[in-house]
This record gives structure tokens, C-alpha cells and sequence, in this order.
């Protein structure tokens, strides 16, 4: 009965999902998590760049300020 996996999930959160998950109460479901990925942060640079590229692309604003 265990030989295929008939139930896909994606579980998104933050930090502090992945710690639940470690607990031992998720122990079970911890042993059946595929695939784990972690993004970081932005710094600072791409969140500019992207919040100028975004606004330039919808012809908003096109300078960000840091005031």
C-alpha cells in the first residue's frame, strides 16, 4: 500500500514551520517530506532593482527613495 505516493502537498511558510516540523509530534510526516527548500532575503540592491523594474514594466513610478 505504501509503494506509491497517491497525495502531493506543498507546505510554504516561514522559519518557524520548518522548526514545527522537526518537532517530535511531525515526526511521520517529517520522514515523508521529498524535497525542502529554503529561499533567502533579497539585499537590499535587488529589492531596489526589483521594485524598479516592477514599476517601470506598469509605467508607475520609476525611482525608489530610501526616505
Amino acid at each position: 500500500m505504501d509503494s506509491h505516493s497517491p497525495f502531493a502537498c506543498l507546505l510554504v511558510g516561514q522559519p518557524t514551520l520548518r522548526r514545527r516540523i522537526k518537532l517530535g509530534t511531525f515526526a511521520a510526516l517529517d520522514q515523508r517530506i521529498a524535497l525542502r527548500y529554503t529561499m533567502t532575503g533579497m539585499s537590499e540592491t535587488e529589492t531596489n532593482k526589483t521594485i524598479v523594474d516592477e514599476s517601470s514594466a506598469r509605467a508607475a513610478v520609476t525611482e525608489v527613495t530610501t526616505e
